[in-house]
């Protein structure tokens, strides 16, 4: 049986194996590159509204009660404050997030690679086997 296998069919099995990892690892990499990416997106997004839109809507809402200059600054500051613990949460978060995902890339982009590689094989070998049996 060993001496059935010629050098075209080694040829073919490292090519579809190699194919196959290659194409399996890079799906993960576009992949830990696009929820990085996201990751940033939506952190510069949220971070947008969190500074611009609720400031001025409170400032707008306060003004439109007629209140004075000082109360108006007063209640800014003290929601800049009870906001400030909500931002740095956030980014915290955020940041935990990302490392996480650079953590553990590595690993999983090996581990796919591999595993398209095992399967190519045993795709390559069902090939073979199949052609042997005609």
């Amino acid at each position: 049986m060993i001496s059935a296998i010629n050098l075209t069919d080694n040829k073919r099995h490292i090519a579809i194996a190699s194919v196959s990892g290659i194409a399996w690892g890079g799906k993960e990499v576009y992949n830990t590159f696009s929820k990085i990416k996201e990751s940033k997106n939506s952190y510069i997004s949220i971070m947008k509204g969190f500074y611009l839109n609720n400031e001025k809507t409170l400032e707008k809402d306060l003004r439109e009660k007629n209140n004075t200059e000082t109360e108006i600054k007063k209640q800014v500051s003290h929601y800049k404050k009870l906001r400030e613990k909500d931002i740095q949460q956030f980014k915290s978060n955020c940041r935990t997030q990302v490392k996480k995902i650079k953590k553990f890339a590595p690993l999983k982009i090996t581990a796919k690679t591999l595993g398209g590689t095992a399967i190519g094989f045993g795709i390559s070998y069902l090939i073979s086997h199949i052609k042997k049996d005609k």
